[in-house]
């Protein structure tokens, strides 16, 4: 198994091993050279459908999730890319949060995705963004399906 960027962190839940990678876009992409700008699984671009676009301008990087059954760890069940400026994620027992600052003139706003993942199925499912940021990973968890968040503004 094999996905373009650094590895970053991995988890392993119910037979299915999750991998984070950071892939950078150094470069701007190549025309006609598709792999210079999206990222790849086993040596194959992701789809479109697959690409979570961002909601602000300046992205240039993206966080690659993949999914694959520790039963046949050669081949991906499920991935996901988040294309962003800079991101961090927490992973709860059920879901993955993926939030990412962005410093304003009105202050700091904080983008977060959520993405379900179950038996080796990455599927996003909610977007939305508040004011402030997160100092840490202890300003953020899960609590019966929501979201729980301690921000800092100013």
């Amino acid at each position: 198994m094999s996905q373009s960027g650094f590895y970053q962190s991995s988890r392993v839940a119910k037979g299915y091993l999750y991998l984070f990678s950071d892939y950078s876009l150094r470069e701007k992409g190549k025309k006609g050279q598709p792999e210079t700008y999206i990222p790849m699984t086993n040596q194959n671009l992701l789809e479109a459908k697959d690409i979570l676009l961002p909601l602000e301008e300046g992205a240039n990087r993206y966080t690659v999730i993949s999914a694959l059954s520790l039963e046949n760890p050669g081949q991906s069940t499920s991935s996901k890319a988040i294309l962003s400026q800079y991101g961090n994620y927490y992973v709860s027992n059920e879901h993955i949060y993926f939030y990412e600052e962005n410093w304003e003139e009105e202050g700091t706003k904080t983008i977060v995705r959520k993405l379900s993942y179950q038996d080796g199925k990455l599927k996003a499912l909610a977007k939305g963004e508040f004011w402030g940021y997160l100092n840490d990973s202890y300003s953020i968890d899960e609590y019966k399906g929501n979201l729980r968040v301690v921000v800092t503004d100013g």
